[in-house]
């Protein structure tokens, strides 16, 4: 996805937006809409949180330091893609 993605802090940093709902995307080479952030954030949020989204509901939730040692790895497999 190229083009930038503007979340509602930075548009309220930049004086560009009052409402708390709002996020902005520069279509300038028409590469992506709405449809595609909400598809790349969905797929952000269930790559980085196995332990909600693809946890066996029989298996107990992991620990903090299991936790953290996930946090690690998947951040590592996302070199640049975070």
């Amino acid at each position: 996805m190229t083009g930038r993605i503007w979340s509602i802090w930075q548009m309220h940093r930049a004086g560009l937006a009052t409402s708390p709902v709002c996020l902005f995307c520069d279509k300038e080479e028409g590469t992506f809409d709405l449809a595609d952030v909400a598809t790349e954030i969905h797929g952000k949020m269930v790559r980085r949180h196995p332990h909600i989204f693809n946890r066996d509901p029989g298996t107990p939730m992991p620990t903090k330091e299991e936790l953290a040692e996930q946090w690690k790895a998947i951040k590592a497999a996302e070199g640049n893609q975070a």
